[in-house]
């Protein structure tokens, strides 16, 4: 019987992955309208990663033959568990995205290789108090205005650090100003941390007990609240939506946002 020739082994091949992923996009909280009342007396006020792979049998594209098997003498790597500079060293330069020519379909960018550049915010400085002045000044209520005025400003251009500090020099020369608590709270629920929806929510609760009829201050005093996610702030905020609602018994929206806080007091600590 004539001998069979043995099968030589495939050539070395080498195999390599790469993933891909993707991500979300970072949303924002919008105010709650406010409703009205109590402001009659002309202060300034604001307004209101997956990652998917792909796979076939290994050895597929070696020397052509789709579909074979890998012999005993195949050498196979992979890249996974390789961070951007062992890439680097193991392929060369030009295997980075966007660096080899012949490859223009990569020159926009691509996975594990681009460079993610910080952009610095512009650092923020605290606007100017008048520290000769003080609650019981003479022109304290006029000064007091001033800074109001340009808390509302800052708040119509976005920036609530600034607003949030106009609006603490307008309440440390007049801290009787229910307006002057509402701009700073509505100040505070944009900066989000928690002294923030803290401060914001002492200064709702204190500006309706001022003027029980102000509903900005129940609905911002809920918003706070209800941020601050804990039993008794959650308790609070329905307390004070139905509060808002016996002033706003039509508002639909104030309707909208008690349902909504009966719903987490009930799933999260009923």
């Amino acid at each position: 019987m004539a001998a069979t020739a043995a099968k030589p082994p495939p050539p070395s091949c080498e195999v390599s992955a790469r993933r891909g992923e993707s991500g979300g996009e970072e949303g924002s909280v919008g105010e709650p309208a406010a409703g009205g009342g109590g402001d009659d007396d002309g202060v300034g006020e604001v307004g209101d990663e997956g990652a998917g792979e792909g796979g076939g049998r290994l050895g597929g594209g070696c020397g052509g033959a789709m579909g074979q098997d890998v012999g005993p003498n195949a050498i196979i790597t992979t890249t996974a568990g390789m961070d951007r500079d062992d890439l680097l060293e193991k392929f060369g330069k030009n295997a980075a995205v966007g660096q080899d020519e012949s490859r223009p379909w990569e020159m926009v960018g691509g996975v594990g290789f681009e460079k993610k550049s910080k952009v610095r915010e512009p650092l923020y400085v605290p606007p100017a108090q008048r520290l000769d002045l003080n609650a019981s000044s003479p022109n304290a209520p006029e000064v007091a205005e001033e800074f109001n005025d340009l808390a509302v400003k800052a708040f119509k251009a976005k920036t609530w650090q600034l607003c949030y500090d106009y609006a603490s020099e307008a309440i440390r020369l007049n801290p009787r100003k229910k307006e002057y608590l509402g701009n700073r709270a509505a100040a505070g629920l944009k900066l989000k941390a928690k002294k923030y929806l803290r401060q914001a929510a002492e200064d709702s609760v204190n500006a309706y007990e001022m003027d029980n009829f102000y509903v900005k201050a129940y609905l911002r005093a809920a918003e706070a609240h209800l941020e601050l996610n804990e039993r008794a702030t959650v308790k609070l905020a329905v307390k004070e939506l139905k509060e808002a609602l016996k002033l706003e018994p039509e508002s639909d929206k104030i309707k909208a946002l008690l349902r909504d806080a009966q719903l987490t007091w009930e799933a999260d600590f009923d």
